[in-house]
């Protein structure tokens, strides 16, 4: 993890010194949006890989010219937490906003980069409801987005010449399996979007028992094939 937020960051260095030209010859501040805690996106991975990048790019002669400092607040992988933190770091000034990584806080923190017009670089914010470029103007998310699922699928119906689909499941419960809900939600978007019928849409829970699996298929076959013979 640490790796890949390494090299997220250090694109984000030459985005910066390239397409901004008035951070040429300055002193640079980076605000960082992160949770302290966090199995796949806490401090402890974010931190590490800033240090690495910064020092990549300085090897790599990008930063020569360049004094940069990071400055960092605990989101808490919340909206509050997004909004408290996006607020105090324009007031420390900073330049720029990496993160956060969590979809729920890059939401509200995403308005108020684009209100103060700061570029803000998400390095993990997949919720399908952030591509709206007319909402974050100034948003540039970094990891594949879900969205870009639902486009694949709606290519390989195409290509089938399907027409309908049974979609199987979790829904998000609390921040809980929102990677599932995301997902979900652009497969549906896109498919609304391409006259591709949802017939079903069979929910789930974590850890289902092999009979319930049986009985789930056996639904999404019946629906599909019934739809099919009207």
């Amino acid at each position: 993890m640490t790796v890949d937020c390494c090299w997220k960051l250090f694109r984000i260095f030459v985005l910066l010194v390239y397409c901004l030209p008035n951070v040429m010859n300055s002193e640079f501040k980076l605000g960082m949006l992160s949770p302290f805690r966090h199995p796949r996106l806490g401090w402890e991975n974010n931190a590490a890989a800033a240090t690495i990048a910064v020092d990549k790019a300085k090897q790599e002669g990008i930063l020569v010219e360049h004094n940069i400092s990071v400055l960092w607040k605990d989101d808490g992988c919340s909206a509050e937490g997004g909004t408290a933190g996006t607020m105090m770091l324009k007031d420390e000034d900073v330049d720029v906003y990496i993160g956060p990584p969590c979809s729920i806080s890059t939401k509200p923190s995403g308005l108020l980069a684009r209100y103060w017009n700061l570029p803000m670089f998400s390095q993990a914010s997949t919720d399908p409801a952030l591509e709206d470029k007319s909402v974050y103007k100034t948003l540039v998310r970094l990891g594949p987005p879900f969205n870009k699922m639902g486009k694949a699928f709606v290519e390989l119906f195409k290509h089938y010449n399907w027409t309908q689909v049974v979609i199987i499941s979790k829904r998000k419960s609390s921040q809980r399996h929102v990677f599932c809900d995301y997902s979900t939600r652009s497969v549906e978007t896109a498919f609304s979007e391409n006259d591709i019928k949802i017939v079903d849409f069979i929910p789930i829970e974590a850890g289902i028992a092999d009979g319930q699996i049986d009985i789930v298929l056996s639904r999404a076959r019946q629906r599909a094939r019934s739809e099919l013979t009207i």
